[in-house]
């Protein structure tokens, strides 16, 4: 086998495995998240804090039926990638021209950094706050979902 079919050969078990471990992560349940993140929390120092109020950012939202996901320093670790980071980053999900209705909900539980909160939400769709133990909470993006004529998200 020369070099280049062989190279050709791993490339594709790379994409191979990349999907498991995105499929793997699709299939998580929000107790399987909190779990795997224990075995991260075992290895993180020094600010095992984040972690808390990740579990508790997470059940927050959950209540509130927020459609959202963790982005950032916070995601990598959970991929065995340590990476220290001060704030939590998050996407939410969110049907257009209901960005008001996000915010309210989210600043219900933290406290926005921005005075102008409503435009920073439905012109460049993003929300910055603090949670009550003073940890930043950034949301970079509430990305839009559309509705499709049979109900399905887009």
């Amino acid at each position: 086998m020369d070099p280049k079919e062989a190279w050709q050969i791993r490339k594709r078990g790379y994409k191979i495995m990349a999907d498991m471990r995105a499929q793997k992560l699709r299939t998580l349940s929000h107790e399987e998240w909190i779990r795997a993140l224990n075995i991260v929390w075992s290895v993180r120092e020094p600010n095992q804090r984040i972690f808390t109020t990740a579990v508790w950012l997470q059940r927050v939202l959950k209540a509130a039926g927020i459609e959202f996901c963790f982005i950032g320093g916070l995601a990598l670790q959970r991929w065995g990638e340590v990476r220290i980071t001060q704030d939590i980053d998050l996407t939410i999900l969110c049907p257009l021209g209901q960005e008001m209705e996000i915010v309210e909900k989210l600043s219900a539980v933290l406290t926005p950094r921005v005075e102008d909160v409503e435009s920073l939400a439905t012109i460049a769709r993003m929300f910055l706050g603090t949670e009550p133990g003073g940890i930043e909470v950034d949301i970079p993006r509430i990305h839009a979902l559309r509705i499709s004529c049979d109900g399905e998200g887009r």
